[in-house]
């Protein structure tokens, strides 16, 4: 990548992204450390002082997002010393301060409804913990595309041209049912979203591109990207990233909950109680920590498949890798980056990857025109030679 990126923001990204990835290390440290504390002895604690279960939850989340502010912060204020935010301090907690208190009470939710299981089905409370958290998440996973492309990012159709109709016209080529051409009216960066995707299921899917993305990019590099959402499409991801979301979330949940009893009795807890709470949000986390690498590794894996299905598709490697080059803003980050959080390839592998699919598609053509010049010349010898009435040799062509 070194070579990808100008020499003078290679040192400065390089610093940004070593700053960043210290704090993100110091906020996995903070959520382990919390629940790890509680179950030291912050929970008996609480749990003498609170009779309440609905006082005794709010306090346990309360505690854990006030513990979260100063990395939060520093993440902050790391951004706006690099130029990445310009928001103040007290723009920037309007912004996140609705999704901090939605997230609380998220998990204020998550945790009354773990104690109500527990007294409810003794016995059998984890199964139906499971059933919920998954069930949850599928209704989610469906309903978001309706909610992020239908609602918040107020989609308008695009108008006809050139370019709706390439889309179009390449969706009928990769065998895609496309109801029609969509531009996001979000404002950038609401979302975080691709420069362009594919939404919806069967005859009502359809292709939304980002606006700013529309109004500075030129279309074979827009067509490369719906190529790409294409090939999700075409390969079913979403619904295999659906399941696979289910089946690690059921063995999150279904590992630590079934160890927390005996746990829970070991360590003084008095089996299924309140107190017990920390300790299952401490599996849980560590859990997650086992589990997710796997997620992401799945994830990687279909994004190099949409990758290449997109150059199959339309043929064009050089848009592609003038898009990742014009994308590679940084140096590629450590190993245990990539692997644990990274949901695409590294930038310089796509690019690897288009460069090679140029090379061998360059290859494959001058192997046609090869064969083609072999079958012309074999034509040729076997057309026996005529003469004209005058005495000249001509040549017979097929």
């Amino acid at each position: 990548m070194a070579a990808i990126i100008a020499p003078e923001r290679q040192d400065r990204a390089s610093q940004y992204l070593r700053i960043k990835y210290r704090l993100d290390l110091i906020g996995y440290g903070l959520t382990l450390l919390y629940p790890v504390l509680l179950v030291v002895g912050g929970s008996r604690w609480l749990g003498a002082m609170l009779e309440s279960s609905v006082l005794f939850v709010g306090v346990l989340v309360l505690g854990r997002g006030l513990f979260q502010l100063p990395v939060e912060y520093a993440r902050y204020r790391h951004k706006r010393r690099f130029g990445a935010t310009e928001l103040s301090v007290a723009a920037w907690i309007g912004e996140n301060l609705p999704f901090f208190v939605l997230g609380l009470l998220g998990q204020g939710v998550v945790a009354l409804l773990l104690l109500s299981l527990w007294k409810a089905a003794p016995a059998t409370w984890y199964l139906w913990v499971t059933a919920v958290v998954v069930a949850v998440l599928l209704l989610f996973s469906l309903a978001a595309p309706a909610l992020m492309h239908g609602w918040i990012t107020e989609s308008t159709p695009l108008p006809d041209g050139e370019l709706k109709r390439r889309l179009m016209v390449l969706a009928r080529k990769a065998g895609v049912s496309i109801k029609d051409v969509y531009v996001s009216n979000a404002a950038p960066g609401l979302l975080n979203m691709e420069a362009g995707w594919v939404s919806g299921f069967g005859a009502s899917r359809r292709i939304t591109l980002d606006r700013e993305t529309l109004n500075a990019h030129p279309s074979d590099e827009i067509e490369a990207t719906v190529g790409h959402e294409l090939g999700h499409c075409v390969y079913n991801h979403s619904a295999w990233a659906l399941l696979c979301d289910a089946a690690m979330a059921a063995l999150i949940v279904l590992g630590p909950s079934s160890a927390l009893a005996p746990i829970s009795t070991v360590l003084g807890f008095g089996g299924l109680t309140r107190e017990a709470l920390p300790l299952l949000a401490l599996l849980g986390i560590g859990g997650f920590l086992i589990v997710w690498p796997l997620r992401y590794a799945i994830t990687r894996a279909c994004e190099r498949a949409a990758d290449a299905f997109a150059l199959r598709l339309t043929g064009k490697p050089e848009p592609y890798i003038r898009r990742f080059k014009r994308e590679a803003v940084g140096p590629e980050p450590p190993r245990w980056v990539y692997y644990y959080r990274h949901r695409h390839p590294l930038i310089s592998d796509r690019i690897a990857d288009a460069e090679e699919f140029d090379r061998r598609q360059r290859g494959e053509q001058q192997e046609r025109r090869r064969q083609q010049r072999q079958r012309r010349a074999a034509e040729l010898q076997k057309t026996p030679p005529q003469i004209d009435p005058e005495g000249f040799w001509v040549w017979r062509r097929p």
